[in-house]
């Protein structure tokens, strides 16, 4: 694992009868313990990242023609082998409700294992919810980074470089 836990405090929601969430005050307030990265849940940010960015290429290229469309998905699934959740690529697609979700998700579930991914989505698509949340884990994140943050991020970047090195290796003795 790595870094330390932290409390989050979310408001209580539910749908009007519109569908919009909106909080609800007839609720206590739901305080959660959000625990330490682990690597199974980084492994998990990793592929969902990937699934996303790739996704989000197939999506933009929908105005190129066959071949570009083709191409732009193979250079994006080959360019997705490389991105985690620790990149600075990685912060758009994470920086939503959806990312912001699932990061939520896998740092509640020990400690509330009630919760599901969409009931987090709900919690973080209430407004004020969503910006208490990034508000700590952003405080949250820079204390981890000076600690044991930075020693996954080395050791990443180290597996990263050696996997472009074996790449570039392969692709020379293919040439």
């Amino acid at each position: 694992m790595f870094g330390a836990s932290f409390e989050v405090e979310f408001c209580a929601v539910s749908r009007d009868d519109n569908g919009v969430i909106v909080k609800d005050d007839s609720k206590p307030k739901l305080v959660l313990l959000c625990r330490p990265v682990t690597l199974e849940a980084a492994a998990t940010l990793d592929v969902w990242l990937r699934r996303r960015y790739v996704k989000a290429v197939e999506e933009a290229a929908t105005d190129l023609g066959e071949d570009d469309r083709r191409l732009a998905v193979v250079n994006a699934t080959r360019e997705a082998v490389s991105l985690t959740w620790t990149n600075p690529q990685a912060l758009p697609l994470l920086n939503c409700v959806d990312g912001m979700a699932l990061m939520a998700f896998l740092a509640v579930r020990e400690s509330a294992p009630h919760m599901t991914l969409e009931a987090m989505r709900s919690l973080l698509s209430y407004g004020p919810n969503y910006f208490e949340y990034v508000e700590k884990l952003n405080s949250f994140q820079a204390e981890a980074a000076k600690v044991s943050l930075e020693s996954f991020r080395k050791a990443l970047a180290q597996s990263i470089l050696a996997l472009r090195a074996n790449r570039a290796k392969q692709q020379q003795q293919q040439s």
